[in-house]
């Protein structure tokens, strides 16, 4: 399933202050599998490319403990990188040939499924359906995969080994700044989009997360540490939310936290670094007569609305019966943001 000499040439390219007995014993590392698990085994590699791994070896007498790379993702033109039509895998007795995998320093990062446009039978779905069908007959090529495209030629989804139909979406932008035109072939969006060298790289290295265990927010050296404050208008996504970001709390080196009302909310922002919040917008509504405090003047907080297009509407005062002045959503989110001085 991999490419051994082109796997073998890139640990000795990117890693060459490290001896040839400790670079194979990298590669013995990562041919291994560990568990019958497809899933964790995938996991296992996963951590491997994004986090190096670790090797010892003796120099002057004493014992080195180190790290070898598969990837060099600091500069993309140090990988290998390679894309072969109709790839052959035999496995457990299954003769099966995949449209296109996409290698980078031998390791069968990417596998796309391809329908033919013109067979009206050939669908995108049923690209997904053969990818389903390679995860059951060569789990050993799944074990290095990072993400799986079907398409029939014109549209394009992209998921992963855990996505499910619903979960393959279509990938928008080419350059991350402008939306595709409709008349664009999702096919042509979703490759120049994804996979551009150093884009891809940083998807591999920052936006892929298992839940048993986001990412580039966490890393940033500018951030020092940050606080994440994630917002939403209502208390079922605010716990889906929550859920999702708690089973990746390794990732995130710290367990979020919910916010149940405003004391809480001002409480928990009191914090001099880190934390990851969560709480719902209608906690920064002020008591009748109040004016929102200033949450943290600390520039280094990360704020993440989801689905706060239903709430930007009600910027305008308007007068109740009792004479009070209220306003909509939009008004306490915006003084919400402004009071966290980001």
């Amino acid at each position: 399933m991999l490419l051994m000499g082109r796997l073998r040439d890139a640990i000795s390219r990117i890693n060459p202050h490290v001896p040839a007995e400790a670079q194979e014993e990298a590669v013995r590392r990562v041919i291994r599998t560990e568990t019958p698990n497809l899933l964790e085994n995938n996991r296992r590699f996963h951590r491997m490319l994004v986090d190096g791994i670790d090797v010892e070896y003796q120099a002057d007498g004493r014992t080195v403990h180190d790290k070898v790379w598969l990837v060099d993702f600091a500069n993309e033109d140090n990988n290998d990188w390679l894309a072969v039509n109709q790839y052959t895998v035999i496995e457990d007795k299954h003769n099966r040939r995949p449209d296109v995998v996409l290698f980078v320093n031998g390791l069968p990062l990417v596998v796309i499924e391809l329908k033919n446009a013109a067979d009206e039978n050939a669908t995108t779905k049923k690209a997904f359906d053969q990818l389903q069908t390679y995860k059951l007959q060569l789990p050993t090529l799944m074990t290095y995969n990072v993400c799986l495209v079907a398409s029939d030629g014109i549209t394009a989804r992209i998921g992963t080994l855990t996505s499910g139909w619903d979960r393959f979406m279509p990938w928008r932008t080419t350059d991350g700044q402008e939306i595709a035109s409709k008349g664009k072939p999702e096919l042509d969006v979703l490759i120049q989009g994804v996979f551009e060298k150093s884009r891809f790289l940083d998807l591999i290295q920052h936006f892929i997360v298992f839940e048993v265990d986001a990412g580039k927010i966490i890393r940033h050296p500018k951030m020092q540490n940050p606080t994440v404050v994630v917002i939403n208008d209502r208390n079922d996504l605010d716990d889906q939310l929550f859920t999702t970001f708690a089973g990746c709390h390794e990732l995130l080196r710290q367990k979020p936290t919910h916010a149940d009302d405003r004391d809480a909310v001002q409480e928990l922002l009191k914090v001099a670094s880190g934390g990851v919040v969560f709480t719902t917008l209608q906690k920064f509504a002020p008591d009748s007569g109040e004016t929102y405090p200033e949450l943290s003047g600390r520039r280094n907080i990360v704020v993440i609305a989801d689905e706060a297009h239903r709430s930007q509407y009600g910027h305008h005062a308007r007068a109740r019966k009792t004479g009070e002045i209220s306003y909509g959503f939009s008004m306490y989110w915006s003084d919400g943001t402004q009071s966290l001085a980001c």
